[in-house]
């Protein structure tokens, strides 16, 4: 297993104390596990968290393998007395996972990777449009898990995600969340929000936040209330009727999808009741490009590869040529990709949950488990896991 990239999580007390404070529970013996993770810059893990286990087949000593967490629950290894065999076991709320070796626990986490979960397709377009530009063409399907960077967009989207869920204060949760991960970059503009007190809007781009808003398209019934759900969301931030508009557009295509209405019918949404100029057609996108000097894009553009494309990976190719076009376009584009289409590639399923922080992760179970019936034709989350 490729352990790079990986350090000991500096906050292990597992032999001395029974408690784990990164993960603030108690460690039960005689279970023996010490954790690890991707947190170089600070506390909080930047990715998945790992379990260190000593594996004893059928020899008196022990092998030592790197796993990884199962959707945010600690792997442990136990044998029992007087017997060369280790079972690794994961306990769960529910019930105690059992498994013979490491190799089958393994196989059963990449099963797991394969959920479907809502919401996947945003933050893979998001960890796609943060690779450099000369790398996008190649995905996700190519890369190391720790090569993977999701972006401030994942935290601060995965922030309204936890408040929706919680029925609580939306600016709050997305400011704790996001003062938790310091280093997923944000801009100058957006730490000032985060360390004010109140939700004054004064941010003024105007891609993130109908990025950040996109779970609204899964939350709400009807389309009236997924705008005016949308448009009171932006508004703890972003003030700008520029940066409303583009949230309602996002989040109205992204509710239209997800109940099954056709593209002809999500263009008419966007040109007639919004009134926003479209390319008139993927030829004219082309040219567009193709006649500009800096490669210019904006949200319209990025609805357009939605809309003149047929699948993910060919939308995410069309926005590729586009030099300016950041990882909120990507995210957008592959919201809407996953609502209309049904679900997103599995290799690019299994690459992004597999990037995720285990607390990240465990906020799209919830939402999915919460939402996913709402969503016309997507499958459960649990499907065909067995």
């Amino acid at each position: 297993m490729d352990t790079e990239a990986l350090s000991h999580c500096g906050q292990c007390k597992h032999f001395e104390v029974d408690f784990c404070l990164l993960r603030q529970e108690v460690i039960p013996f005689p279970h023996s596990t010490t954790c690890q993770s991707n947190n170089r810059d600070h506390k909080v893990p930047l990715g998945p968290l790992h379990s260190v286990v000593g594996e004893i087949n059928d020899a008196p000593s022990a092998r030592f393998k790197v796993l990884p967490y199962l959707e945010g629950h600690r792997v442990e290894a136990m044998s029992l007395p007087g017997q060369f065999q280790t079972r690794i076991i994961v306990c769960t709320p529910e019930d105690d996972l059992v498994f013979s070796s490491t190799q089958e626990y393994l196989e059963h986490r990449e099963k797991s990777l394969s959920k479907p979960l809502l919401l996947l397709g945003a933050i893979a377009g998001d960890i796609i449009g943060s690779l450099p530009a000369n790398q996008r063409r190649k995905g996700l399907r190519s890369l190391k898990e720790s090569a993977m960077r999701y972006s401030d967009l994942t935290v601060s989207l995965l922030g309204l995600v936890k408040a929706l869920l919680r029925e609580s204060d939306q600016a709050l949760d997305i400011k704790a969340l996001c003062r938790r991960y310091p280093g997923a970059g944000y801009s100058n503009e957006f730490k000032a929000w985060l360390s004010t007190l109140d939700s004054r809007p004064f941010c003024t781009d105007p891609n993130s936040v109908a990025f950040r808003t996109l779970p609204l398209g899964y939350t709400e019934d009807g389309l009236e209330a997924t705008l005016l759900a949308a448009e009171r969301s932006a508004g703890i931030s972003h003030g700008l009727t520029e940066s409303i508009k583009w949230t309602k557009a996002v989040c109205g295509a992204l509710y239209l999808a997800r109940i099954g209405q056709d593209k002809v019918e999500i263009e008419r949404f966007l040109r007639d009741d919004l009134e926003l100029l479209l390319p008139d057609d993927l030829p004219s996108l082309v040219r567009k490009l193709e006649e500009s000097e800096r490669s210019e894009i904006g949200m319209r553009e990025a609805l357009s590869c939605f809309l003149w494309t047929d699948d993910f990976d060919s939308a995410m190719e069309q926005l590729c040529p586009f030099s300016q076009a950041g990882p909120a376009y990507y995210g957008v584009v592959g919201a809407l990709c996953e609502a209309h289409y049904h679900g997103i590639p599995e290799g690019i399923r299994k690459a992004v949950a597999g990037a995720l922080p285990d607390e990240l992760y465990d906020l799209l179970l919830q939402f999915d488990e919460r939402f996913h019936f709402d969503f016309g034709g997507y499958a459960s989350a649990v499907d065909g896991l067995g």
